[in-house]
C-alpha cells in the first residue's frame, strides 16, 4: 500500500463494524487475510465491486499488456496503491 501506508511510521485505527452495516465501494482500504498466508493480514484497496469491469495490467513491468474483467458476483476487487510492489488479485 507504499506510498499511501507506512507501516514503519503510521498510526492505524481499524474498525470492524462497518462492513456489517453496509457495503464496501471502490476506493475503501480493507484488511483481509491473505490468500498466501492465512494468519497474515494484508491492506489493499477496493477498487470494484460485483458487476464491475475492472482493466489491470496482466504484467505491470509492460504497461501494453492489459486486460479485463467482470467482477464476479459476491466478490470484489482488491489490489495495492504500488502496483510494481505489490502481490495482488
Amino acid at each position: 500500500m507504499l506510498p499511501t501506508l507506512n507501516f514503519s511510521s503510521d498510526i492505524f485505527l481499524v474498525e470492524k463494524l462497518s462492513h456489517r452495516l453496509g457495503r464496501v465501494v471502490p476506493g475503501d482500504v480493507v484488511l483481509v487475510r491473505s490468500p498466501e498466508n492465512p494468519m497474515k493480514t494484508i491492506t489493499k484497496r477496493v477498487l470494484g465491486v460485483e458487476g464491475d469491469t475492472v482493466e489491470f495490467l496482466a504484467d505491470p513491468s509492460r504497461s501494453d499488456l492489459s486486460t479485463s474483467l467482470v467482477v464476479p458476483k459476491g466478490h470484489v476487487w482488491i489490489q495495492g496503491d504500488n502496483i510494481y510492489s505489490s502481490n495482488d488479485s
